[in-house]
């Protein structure tokens, strides 16, 4: 029964680990709504279907519980694979910080970062724009 038990915690665990919560709502209600009344920066995650790059951001560095638990503390994240029409995308994936104006904050993360580069930048950005 307690191998059960166990198995099962583990399986649950691994679920939720390394899970960043991303809006449901659209960009600009996510900045409008969420960044102002949370008084977050948002993270906008733009990614492509097949791009490796984007894969790698997924499974290696957004799953990592240090990385997700803090973009979950410290920031609203949204995530779409759609173009963007007032943030300008020439690679993928790409990063905006954006705060309750729309303003970018910061330049935009493009490309596959690894674990350690990409708490780096975004520890700097939470450090350098929150109020």
């Amino acid at each position: 029964m307690f191998k059960l038990f166990l198995v099962s915690t583990l399986f649950i665990s691994s679920i939720y680990a390394g899970s960043i919560n991303w809006s449901k709502e659209n960009l600009d209600d996510t900045i409008e709504k969420l960044s102002d009344k949370k008084q977050k920066i948002v993270m906008a995650y733009f990614w492509l279907e097949g791009c490796n790059a984007c894969e790698y951001m997924s499974d290696r560095v957004f799953n990592d519980d240090e990385v997700s638990e803090y973009i979950n503390k410290n920031f609203i994240s949204f995530k779409t694979n759609k173009i963007p029409m007032d943030y300008p995308v020439f690679a993928y994936p790409t990063i905006y910080f954006i705060d309750e104006d729309g303003n970018e904050l910061g330049d935009p993360i493009m490309g596959a970062k690894n674990l350690d580069e990409f708490m780096f930048t975004i520890e700097e950005i939470k450090e350098k724009f929150s109020n």
